[in-house]
Formats: structure tokens, sequence, C-alpha cells
């Protein structure tokens, strides 16, 4: 935050920094999970806007003009731990839907072996709306490159 007069003597932009991760972009995948829609899949894209994230979630396959429910998982395999809701993606009649949300994500996206090992990253999961026990699509691993 600037504001203007604040500093009368010396430069008043001398402690002030841009954002450094604002404008990046995570790309991540979701698969199907088990067998019931095996052409399921869906595109992720989670774009820094400084403190907060924006996610958006592109996914096909998925049965037409259903319900679903995007979550944050603490494991990346079942039983996924704690899920915390972000958002509902409903499909078109051709089971496709675009769903996107503002939030604290980027522990989506960062981190390292140890981190996961310590709990400090979460994962992508969609469930049936109605049932959350029921999951369609999960993060895929990350290569190590990623």
């Amino acid at each position: 935050m600037y504001v203007p007069n604040e500093f009368p003597v010396g430069s008043a932009s001398a402690n002030l920094s841009g954002l450094a991760q604002v404008g990046e972009t995570a790309r991540l995948h979701l698969q199907a999970a088990g067998t019931a829609l095996p052409k399921a899949n869906a595109s992720v894209a989670v774009n820094s806007l400084g403190l907060l994230d924006l996610i958006q979630i592109a996914a096909v396959g998925l049965a037409p003009s259903s319900w679903y429910q995007v979550y944050l998982a603490d494991l990346e395999q079942p039983p996924f731990g704690r899920l915390e809701p972000l958002a509902i993606l409903r499909t078109n009649p051709d089971g496709a839907g675009i769903v996107q949300t503002v939030g604290p994500l980027k522990s989506l996206s960062a981190g390292t072996a140890t981190d996961a090992a310590r709990g400090s990253r979460r994962f992508l999961v969609v469930t049936e709306l109605s049932d959350p026990s029921r999951v369609v699509l999960q993060q895929t691993r990350l290569s190590d490159g990623d």
C-alpha cells in the first residue's frame, strides 16, 4: 500500500516491493478416481493474485447435468483426510463444466515431498455433491520436476 505524502523527506517508495508471485500460474491435472466415470478428467489453473489465488477448473467426462463438490484434501490418496469445500461444479448436458473460486491455495502447487510428509500440501478432489465419499476426480501425482 502506498500513502502519498506520508514521508515528506526521503524516498517514499524505498521500502516498497512488488508481489513476486503475482501473475504466476500453476497447472494441475485431475484424473478419474475409480471406474464409474473412466473418461473423467479436468485441467486446473491456479493463478496467483498476491495473497489469494484464483483457481479455475475445466472438467469433462462427468455425468450430464449433474452437481459436484470441489474440495481441498489433506491426503492425495483415499481416504483423503479432511475435506475443505471450495466450489460447486455443475455440468452441462455433455458432462462438461467450468468452475472458479478465490482463496489461499498456494499449497496446491507448491511444496516438496518433505512438505507433503509434514501435511503442508493439500490436493484437489471432486466428489458427487450428494455423497462426498464418492470421489470422481483426484489430483494426479506431480512429477519430480514440478
